[in-house]
């Protein structure tokens, strides 16, 4: 439903909801089939062609962040516990790359015989060898995993705190002023790395930058890769409980 022609193309004060659309992303929802000043005939610039809706736009901490793969890859729309708005770090994903998203989610390679089917690259499922020449696939399938088990483990390890039916969790209407809006930024980074969903691929140092704010107003330690040989729930065990009256700003 989100990635519909029909939501895609109606004006903005008009967009059809998740039950009116009945088309999925059909060609004329990204070319303009009578043409267009851009290449392939595309209805914007390559590198702006996800990112016009995979935006969370000017999110403030107290919002929900939905779709914030630009941001992420840019490295801005997140916030330190201070309230400022926390930019960078970069990532080459971004500057060194001039197409952005389309260059691996949209990895288009020629037709190279019936062992190779030609690979048009509409299906959007990032393809690891549109990483090269940075990355060889086995490299950048080797990052992609690493990554994305650092990132998952630490939201789980933040999300105890938000998450009202575990024992850590912190009542923010208990929480004074000052530690009630680091709290929100704390939540809000937690949740715009979440609904980012590459867990760290669009952009590792960014991700690691919001996840940090997150865990410090926690007082939770810099991560380290958890010992294997250790039980998941001893590690839960080790988490500290909250409390503000330690936390409260000198």
């Amino acid at each position: 439903e989100c990635h519909s022609t029909d939501y895609r193309l109606a004006p903005v004060d008009n967009k059809p909801g998740p039950y009116d659309v009945f088309f999925n992303i059909e060609c004329v929802a990204c070319h303009r089939p009578h043409g267009s000043a851009f290449v392939s005939q595309l209805r914007t610039a390559p590198h702006l062609l996800c990112a016009d809706c995979h935006t969370t736009g000017e999110a403030l901490a107290t919002d929900m962040p939905d779709q914030p793969q630009a941001e992420i890859l840019h490295g801005t729309g997140g916030f330190s516990l201070d309230g400022a708005r926390l930019t960078g770090p970069h990532t080459e994903h971004w500057w060194g790359i001039g197409d952005e998203c389309i260059t691996c989610h949209v990895h288009r390679e020629p037709y190279g015989g019936p062992d190779q089917p030609v690979n048009s690259g509409h299906t959007f499922t990032a393809n690891m060898r549109g990483c090269a020449p940075c990355h060889s696939e086995e490299v950048a399938t080797l990052l992609v995993e690493t990554t994305h088990e650092e990132v998952v483990a630490r939201l789980e390890r933040v999300g105890h705190y938000f998450d009202p039916d575990d024992p850590l969790f912190v009542d923010p209407t208990f929480l004074p002023p000052v530690l009630r809006d680091r709290y929100n930024v704390a939540l809000f980074n937690h949740s715009f790395v979440g609904a980012d969903r590459s867990f760290g691929t669009h952009n590792a140092a960014y991700t690691r930058a919001l996840l940090r704010e997150a865990e410090s107003f926690f007082n939770l330690p810099y991560w380290l890769p958890p010992d294997p040989s250790a039980a998941s729930e001893a590690r839960a065990l080790e988490l500290p409980a909250f409390t503000f009256e330690t936390e409260v700003p000198r």
